[in-house]
């Protein structure tokens, strides 16, 4: 009898999650009824962890002001109600929020993304969680890899910047590269194949970092977060097997770093994410300091990540591995 990689990377995650659930705060730039937050919405919940999904109710992806204040936050504007639906036509005009009306799970911020992971951290889910915090805040997966320069202007990381800066929660952004310049609803009858391999990718991930845990500790270093991206598919590089994992930094060498990186992989550098990203089927994994975003993490925690990940993480082919 034959058993695939897959198969066997699905076992381990899922006896993992079976150990352990998390509770995990769920949320993104695409909107509440992106087919690719519902889908990974699917997996977790399959997985047993406990997941609470709080969105904008439309795509907010686009570009934002340049910010570098994650601690204290943009919010000092209101959520205002809707002059009109939801995207995909998945909720009614009126309201600054609501929530699917048979999974309370699910709901929509009238706001910026920021907006709906503070409500969604201090208004839903305590009600949903008897007053309790989430383990993890995952935003993403969104479409378009967000990379240096751009990581301060790009809701998906600040959100999860914010979430650990400000909330002390473990936050990990993911983000995917794309040729289709189209948004699917969570209920398109023609799923969008590198759904599945994007999903399977964040739940290997999840997975290695629950397996290597230490009890009473973050699931991350504390003032961290991770931001992780994935290529597009290719002939070569569509199943989560195809895949390796590269630690990367933000900037591209030459360009000057307060923070040292991590001697990792016979250099005293890591390959920029945009390196990385075109190199072939590796995904860039870069530990970010949450209160300045566009920084690497500390050495401490550089290594720790390193002695956390590190039966998965890969050297790009002109680098090699300590």
């Amino acid at each position: 009898m034959r058993i695939s990689i897959a198969a066997v990377t699905g076992i381990l995650v899922q006896g993992i999650s079976l150990a352990a659930g998390l509770r995990i705060l769920q949320s993104n730039d695409d909107g509440w009824a992106d087919f690719y937050i519902r889908h990974l919405n699917d997996k977790l919940r399959e997985l047993h962890h406990e997941v609470v999904l709080v969105a904008p109710p439309n795509n907010q992806s686009v570009p934002t002001v340049f910010y570098d204040d994650p601690i204290n936050g943009p919010l000092q504007d209101m959520v205002g109600s809707r002059l009109g639906p939801c995207q995909h036509n998945s909720c009614e005009e009126g309201g600054p929020m609501n929530h699917n009306q048979s999974r309370p799970d699910l709901n929509w911020v009238n706001g910026h993304p920021m907006h709906a992971m503070q409500y969604g951290i201090e208004s839903i889910v305590p009600d949903l969680w008897n007053g309790t915090k989430p383990e993890l805040v995952i935003n993403g997966p969104n479409k378009g890899n967000v990379i240096w320069p751009w990581l301060q202007r790009i809701p998906n990381a600040i959100t999860a910047a914010y979430a650990s800066a400000h909330y002390g929660i473990p936050a990990i952004s993911f983000a995917y590269g794309s040729r289709n310049g189209n948004w699917s609803s969570w209920n398109t009858a023609k799923r969008p194949r590198n759904s599945r391999t994007y999903v399977g990718l964040v739940a290997r991930l999840l997975g290695e970092l629950q397996e290597t845990h230490e009890a009473g500790k973050g699931l991350l270093p504390p003032d961290t977060y991770l931001n992780v991206n994935f290529p597009p598919l290719s002939a070569t590089c569509k199943e989560v097997e195809d895949f390796q994992w590269v630690l990367a930094g933000f900037a591209p060498r030459g360009f000057l770093d307060p923070v040292p990186a991590v001697e990792w992989c016979g250099k005293q550098t890591l390959p920029s994410e945009y390196k990385t990203l075109h190199s072939g089927c590796y995904i860039s994994i870069a530990l970010g300091n949450a209160t300045s975003m566009a920084i690497l993490a500390d050495i401490v925690a550089q290594r720790n990540l390193i002695n956390r990940l590190g039966s998965i993480l890969s050297c790009l082919p002109a680098e090699k591995r300590q």
